[in-house]
């Protein structure tokens, strides 16, 4: 009985000072050994002029591997393993205006959702089409691109330095330009790499886009699943060539034909299969219960069901806040609630291992590759990824195009971002031609949200047409711009994107045809 005293005195105490439990604190945690992180960049870039896939595949296989490798640590309230990837730092680097600068040693458990950029900007000129998919999104980077993103960084030797994560220390680096900078000048400092060595690992920047659904705790739940242009209800067999030039062929999640039927309550072992009848009438009542939230455009386009246990994807467990998060990005549709899942559909990586970057992306690929392997698959998987990792399908882009001199562009998209009507020419692009074309102006107010006004950093659009490698020290469009090294990051995350994202001003546009 003496051993009960204090736990009520303290139960009584806490009833008093209304005790709530302490917030859970992460270590952003390094891609262990064994990993092939960080590799010489001297041999991955002739990889890449060479276009030795079967060396640059196994590479990218190796560290969707490592990212996923036990951290030592756990998701709070759970006891469940946290992988390496969801340890690191996120938009939490980027603080509000006035703020301190963030500690880059531990962070929060928790993760702040919003809709995927490419779904809120406009196609060249066009308007921003309002999505249907149900994806929500963030970023995330490990410690070296964490302390590259927080520290000061002068423009020029002995000048003064300029901080990266906030968008008015970006808006005065633009301005300190002379007019006639070169564009090839007119840039941040590179993201930090430093090569292994014997007795030293090396390391080097990384930066991911995690992009996750929806899975209900306590019932089966769709998951759209991509099977390529036949597999699409709104290009079918008709999306031609000449409508992919024509930038007509947009089949995003919500139109896809496969749905996986992801089953909580499945054991861990269960193969996937063939969704049996009764399991498609389960979730009939699901299909039509989010349609009928949006009228006139689909959510779900499901024809063709696999059944599959929550084993088979990666998955967390969303807490209230989080809940609360992806139902503010998805008005509509399928509700989120404390203890639902939040399922890792795609996930683009890129390392500072080469000068422009390595560039793999990864998507949910349940069952068979799509046909003809497009954008990529799941050939060339090495024994190192294990579990869920193995439903995934990649494609790389260690080159703008097929080695050096080649005249032919790679294409590598993630099929669950890319396919956006909000993105010109998605459906042929390829990551580094994309990403390379990422700047940053001036800082503006959004006078068409309500007040007070939100502050945003004016950037380039994404490139027109991917017909041809672009030269990044001579775009003609970057007149004006600082380039950002690669990384859409640094412009796009210094603020919180405002409840309706749609209302942002329009990026600086190329008027593409």
């Amino acid at each position: 009985m003496r051993h009960l005293i204090p736990t009520l005195v303290l139960t009584s105490l806490c009833t008093l000072l209304a005790c709530k439990p302490r917030d859970p604190w992460i270590t952003p945690t390094p891609i262990p050994p064994g990993y092939d992180f960080p590799g010489n960049r001297e041999e991955i870039q002739q990889w890449a002029d060479a276009w030795i896939t079967a060396r640059i595949t196994p590479k990218a296989w190796n560290l969707w591997a490592g990212l996923h490798a036990d951290s030592g640590q756990v998701y709070p309230g759970t006891g469940l393993p946290m992988p390496v990837w969801d340890t690191w730092s996120g938009e939490e680097l980027f603080p509000a205006p006035g703020a301190p600068t963030p500690d880059v040693s531990r962070r929060k458990a928790t993760h702040g959702f919003h809709g995927p950029r490419q779904f809120h900007h406009p196609a060249g000129s066009s308007p921003v089409v309002t999505p249907t998919d149900q994806l929500v999104s963030f970023n995330k980077f490990n410690p070296e691109m964490a302390a590259y993103l927080t520290q000061g960084h002068p423009a020029v030797p002995g000048g003064p330095s300029y901080f990266y994560n906030r968008f008015t220390s970006l808006a005065d680096l633009n301005s300190q330009w002379p007019a006639n900078t070169p564009t090839a000048q007119r840039t941040v400092q590179q993201a930090p790499y430093t090569a292994p060595s014997a007795g030293n690992r090396g390391s080097a920047a990384m930066e991911l886009k995690p992009v996750l659904y929806l899975v209900k705790k306590h019932k089966p739940t769709l998951v759209p699943v991509w099977r390529g242009f036949a597999g699409s209800a709104d290009a079918g067999t008709t999306c031609t060539p000449e409508q992919q030039e024509a930038d007509k062929c947009h089949p995003t999640p919500s139109l896809w034909l496969t749905c996986a039927i992801v089953d909580p309550s499945a054991p861990a072992d269960v193969p996937i299969t063939e969704a049996t009848p009764e399991q498609i009438q389960g979730v009939a009542p699901l299909i039509d219960q989010v349609n009928n939230a949006h009228p006139g455009a689909a959510i779900l386009s499901c024809q063709h069901y696999l059944h599959t246990p929550l084993s088979a994807i990666y998955s967390f467990q969303m807490n209230a806040d989080e809940a609360k998060a992806f139902n503010d990005t998805n008005i509509e549709g399928l509700q989120a609630e404390a203890g639902d899942y939040a399922v890792l559909t795609a996930m683009h990586v890129n390392t500072k291992e080469l000068v422009n970057w390595t560039w793999q992306t990864f998507w949910w690929q349940p069952g068979s590759d799509a046909p003809d392997d497009f954008p990529g698959s799941k050939k060339g998987m090495t024994d190192k990824v294990t579990g869920a990792g193995r439903n995934y399908a990649m494609c790389t882009a260690y080159n703008q195009t097929q080695g050096q001199g080649s005249s032919k562009m790679t294409v590598c998209f993630n099929p669950y971002l890319e396919t956006s009507p909000n993105i010109p020419k998605g459906v042929q692009s390829n990551c580094m031609t994309c990403h390379g074309t990422a700047a940053v102006a001036s800082a503006f107010a959004n006078t068409a949200s309500s007040p007070p006004a939100t502050w945003v950093l004016q950037t380039p659009s994404y490139p027109c047409d991917y017909k041809a490698p672009i030269d990044f020290a001579t775009y003609p469009w970057f007149t004006g711009f600082t380039t950002t090294d690669f990384s859409w990051a640094i412009p796009a995350d210094p603020q919180p994107l405002p409840q309706n994202p749609n209302n942002l001003p329009s990026p600086a546009t190329l008027n593409c045809p």
